[in-house]
């Protein structure tokens, strides 16, 4: 039945990202380097070093169902905006949730490169988009931040719904999902499978990237992002205790990763 279909879905995406203006899930311990047990943020590899462009264009990407107005979104635009540094943050859905593609994602950032250098700082799905583009596009992208990547895209949905919802969702064409930006449900179509499909699993992207991700993210697992960072050296991963919206460990994120992205930037 498609209330099955929409079900799954939701259960597999109801943090990916719950990350929208007024959302408040119950608090968590921080997690700070150089805190407690729990609070330490563990490195896996060599510590990130810092870059040293002057030049970047700064980009933040929002993950699925959410937009600009997003709580972490809006905490690196603050965070930025303190050192002397424009955060921008794209609707990548253009006002279009129903036919959104991966696609039609990653030309919202190329219209936005314009020539520049980017630093990009991605969300679950976003943070996907930013190791695509930065696969495709080696010299315009220069470092990355990636917050809990959904890598694996088309294959985590494909095995979380199983063949009968996915080929329920085929034939019905559209669900509905929970958009954490609108705060209700919005039709998303079938279509955005039939493109991601097409995507690598795990970018090859060769620049110098740090992904935060936390050990408790039941959506899109702390696996993912190992495996990335064991089959690409430029990558750095830090875990923190925390589930998938890391929006209970932001401050902490921000220390680790502030002179990894403004390296060389205005400070």
């Amino acid at each position: 039945m498609l209330r099955d279909c929409r079900k799954s879905l939701f259960a597999v995406l109801q943090a990916y990202d719950r990350e929208a203006p007024g959302y408040s899930a119950p608090l968590r311990q921080r997690v700070r380097p150089g805190g407690g047990a729990f609070g330490r943020p563990v490195y896996f590899g060599v510590r990130p070093s810092e870059s040293h462009s002057t030049m970047s264009r700064f980009v933040y990407l929002h993950g699925f169902a959410s937009g600009p107005a997003s709580r972490k979104a809006s905490f690196f635009q603050e965070r930025l905006a303190s050192r002397g540094v424009t955060l921008e943050i794209p609707d990548l859905a253009e006002g279009d949730f129903r036919h959104l593609t991966v696609t039609a994602q990653l030309r919202v950032i190329e219209r936005l490169e314009q020539g520049h250098a980017l630093a990009l700082i991605g969300s679950s799905m976003g943070g996907y988009l930013a190791a695509l583009y930065a696969a495709a596009h080696p010299a315009q992208v220069e470092r990355m931040v990636l917050l809990a990547p959904a890598f694996n895209f088309y294959q985590r949905w494909a095995e979380t719904l199983g063949p009968e919802n996915l080929a329920r969702w085929r034939q019905q064409g559209e669900i509905p999902v929970f958009h954490y930006s609108t705060g209700r449900p919005e039709t998303i179509g079938y279509q955005l499978m039939d493109d991601a499909r097409a995507y690598p699993a795990y970018p090859d992207a060769g620049q110098a990237c740090l992904i935060c991700h936390g050990t408790r993210d039941s959506v899109v697992p702390i696996g993912f992002s190992q495996h990335f960072v064991d089959t690409h050296p430029s990558a750095r991963l830090v875990a923190f205790d925390s589930g998938h919206e890391l929006t209970d460990v932001l401050e902490a994120i921000w220390e680790t990763s502030a002179n990894f992205l403004l390296g060389g930037a205005a400070q």
